[in-house]
């Protein structure tokens, strides 16, 4: 059990916003019975080594091959100071001989820049804050004006060194993002007005892991 309060030395103590900028929390336990891992509160979900969706430490490429492979438990409770990269609600994972399975549901709020449409009455989000900083009347009125309600899960079966996977993240946002028509945005991936849903199938011989760490 954790508890975390955030208040940052550009964003001052008012009459108008009292208390810290930001509050964190979180239950976890695990390894009880079948139960591998069960949190309520602020969490971080790793699914499909980041092609589903990642929210853990993960580095890039370089020389050591290793870290081609991302390793971490599919939920872990979230114990930093940034605003954007986690969950809020309740996770568990679920582990029986060569089976495991994990399910989540979160919502929260987000920072976002939010745009009044007064012609068409459309209103939208252009981008999503992920600073943390409520300094100006601007970012303080971008502050928690977008909710995402997001849910998901994994169902794994693994037998010696062979693991098999199904990965699905679904992710549903109160207004709709929308980009400007700017050239580096053409190709960008963003949910517009219908909810996302994420799917990915992993298959992964556990040799080639073994043999990669063992060449370390």
């Amino acid at each position: 059990m954790a508890l975390w309060m955030k208040k940052m030395q550009v964003n001052n103590f008012s009459e108008e916003r009292k208390g810290m900028d930001f509050y964190f929390a979180h239950f976890f336990v695990r390894n009880l019975g079948i139960i591998k891992s069960l949190v309520i509160g602020d969490f971080s979900v790793n699914l499909g080594q980041g092609l589903t969706q990642w929210q853990g430490l993960a580095f890039g490429k370089g020389s050591e091959i290793i870290n081609i492979k991302r390793q971490s438990d599919v939920l872990r409770p979230y114990n930093s100071a940034g605003e954007i990269a986690f969950n809020r609600g309740v996770g568990i994972t679920l582990n029986k001989k060569n089976w495991e399975a994990t399910a989540f549901a979160s919502y929260r709020k987000l920072d976002a820049n939010f745009v009044t449409d007064t012609l068409n009455y459309n209103d939208y989000v252009s981008s999503l804050q992920t600073s943390g900083y409520h300094r100006t009347n601007g970012e303080v009125n971008d502050m928690n004006s977008q909710g995402q309600l997001s849910a998901g899960g994994n169902i794994g079966y693994s037998y010696e060194r062979f693991l098999v996977g199904f990965n699905v993240v679904h992710y549903d946002f109160q207004y709709p993002i929308s980009k400007q028509g700017y050239l580096y945005n053409a190709f960008l991936f963003y949910p517009a007005k219908r909810p996302v849903i994420i799917v990915l199938i992993t298959v992964a011989l556990l040799r080639i892991c073994t043999s990669l760490e063992k060449r370390r």
